[in-house]
């Protein structure tokens, strides 16, 4: 989409932008007529030359060369601004009437590509920048499939743990919070060899690393139940924790 939405157009229209400077510089031979321009250019007596040398081609030599009898001269067709119109020659034409126009409106016709190109390609993000000073703007996508967090937890809803991921030489995460406080079913991952269904929170007490560092948070022993008693948990309680704290409110 994004290919055809900005490279594609934007390839069409740097072609017609360089066409048209193509057409404008057109027939490249840096030469002006000195009849057209009304300049005075001096011709050489003789028109024609024999035995002429061309160094440049293997020193071929060519029996004769018709001089021209129209006077040319020097001038710069080599010119880069945009947008590329007849007027942009100067004093030194080299032109004739119908390229002029058609240069001209060629010209014309890339400058108006490109306003439109900014318009559609950037035109409504600029709007959009300027009025949300004003007033809101967003719009919310998509669809609300009513399907609520909680009725998916263990299936297409995980919570963020705090963990470290591939830890060498252990086959599963390292959690580093509390989870007694959460459903397990948050985590994302269980190890079969642990089966407590009594007390699930014990099965990943041996991934846990917050039973590794004795601290004054510390709730419950590593492989034990922990006691919800609210005068037991407010006595442990004390002190600023050291690992992560996690919190779940259901419905």
């Amino acid at each position: 989409q994004f290919s055809r939405k900005y490279f594609s157009s934007l390839a069409l229209l740097l072609g017609a932008i360089s066409t048209a400077y193509a057409y404008f510089k057109s027939p490249f031979t840096m030469l002006c007529s000195c009849a057209d321009n009304d300049k005075e250019c001096t011709l050489p007596d003789t028109l024609e030359f024999t035995n002429v040398k061309l160094t440049f081609n293997d020193d071929e030599t060519i029996p004769s060369v018709l001089a021209s009898t129209e006077g040319y001269y020097f001038c710069n067709q080599d010119i880069n601004r945009f947008p590329p119109l007849s007027t942009d020659q100067g004093p030194d034409k080299w032109m004739t009437h119908e390229q002029e126009t058609l240069s001209s409106l060629y010209g014309m016709t890339c400058f108006v590509l490109l306003i439109m190109y900014c318009v559609f390609m950037f035109g409504q993000r600029i709007v959009r920048a300027v009025v949300s000073f004003a007033k809101r703007v967003y719009k919310p996508t998509g669809k609300n499939q009513h399907k609520d967090f909680s009725s998916g937890i263990g299936t297409e809803s995980f919570g963020y743990v705090p963990q470290l991921m591939e830890v060498p030489g252990f086959h599963f995460p390292l959690l580093i919070c509390n989870i007694d406080d959460i459903d397990v079913d948050l985590i994302g991952w269980k190890d079969p060899n642990c089966s407590n269904e009594v007390d699930p929170y014990r099965n990943y007490d041996n991934q846990n690393l917050i039973f590794d560092v004795p601290h004054e948070t510390l709730h419950r022993s590593r492989n034990k139940a922990a006691d919800k008693s609210s005068k037991s948990r407010g006595e442990k309680g004390k002190g600023r924790p050291i690992f992560s704290v996690i919190k779940q409110y259901p419905p």
